[in-house]
């Protein structure tokens, strides 16, 4: 892999970057990385990367940045309501415990609780019994269903149950993301739903290296957006074919 990234190293300078015109208006960028075909008048931009092929697609009203990297550094954009769910429980399980009106102390010390608790006792100068919880560090066990049109996660501790209503952040709700597979590829594409401003993107994940690509950004109006999203739908990724 490292000399297949060494010989794209080679192959990338300014001056490689191409554009033809097409029919009805478009025309296609192909900058040895990637090609994409866009709407005549998008311009490609190189920026400078630290450990990946970074740049711009821009024209009026579109502002895009892209980021190409054999190591997975491309930023994902943004998660499916599902993979945040169900992928990324860190991203939403609450931090609070779930032993109310005690002090909790979460230890991953070997020793007895009984002992961890009398020291921290002592150290804090509590001397109640009852308003102290000492836990091995835990991480609950989840069920997770829709109900009534939001998704509960029931959160299993060692000696407790939780029922917690998962907060879906405001982009994700604001957002249609598609997935599907493409060439080798796993593609996700982006964009904000009718009449909501947000993020139009797309993102390409190897299903069989590190490798990832995004390319993602500001696009203002709807049919920018319906121009960006089917020039997205028709980008050819060159890796591995070099």
């Amino acid at each position: 892999m490292l000399l297949l990234f060494l010989g794209f190293l080679g192959c990338t300078e300014k001056s490689s970057v191409t554009v033809t015109p097409g029919p009805e208006g478009w025309q296609t960028i192909d900058n040895k990385l990637f090609s994409i075909q866009t709407p005549i008048g998008w311009k490609h931009q190189w920026e400078q990367g630290i450990d990946s092929y970074v740049g711009r697609l821009f024209a009026p009203k579109v502002d895009l940045s892209f980021d190409w990297s054999s190591m997975g550094y491309a930023n994902p954009v943004m998660f499916t309501l599902k993979e945040y769910i169900y992928n990324k429980p860190a991203m939403w399980e609450p931090l609070w415990t779930p032993y109310p009106n005690k002090v909790v102390f979460y230890t991953d010390s070997s020793e007895n609780l009984e002992r961890v608790k009398a020291k921290i006792m002592k150290e804090k100068g509590i001397t109640d019994v009852s308003l102290i919880q000492i836990e091995y560090t835990q991480n609950p066990e989840k069920e997770i269903r829709f109900e009534n049109g939001a998704y509960i996660a029931q959160l299993i501790y060692n000696d407790t149950v939780v029922e917690y209503p998962i907060p879906i952040p405001e982009k994700i709700k604001n957002h249609i993301i598609e997935i599907d597979t493409l060439g080798g590829f796993r593609r996700k594409l982006i964009r904000p739903k009718p009449g909501l401003n947000g993020t139009t993107g797309v993102y390409f994940e190897d299903l069989n290296s590190d490798f990832n690509f995004n390319i993602y950004g500001e696009v203002t109006g709807a049919a920018n957006q319906a121009d960006a999203i089917k020039a997205f739908r028709s980008i050819q990724v060159h890796w591995g074919k070099g």
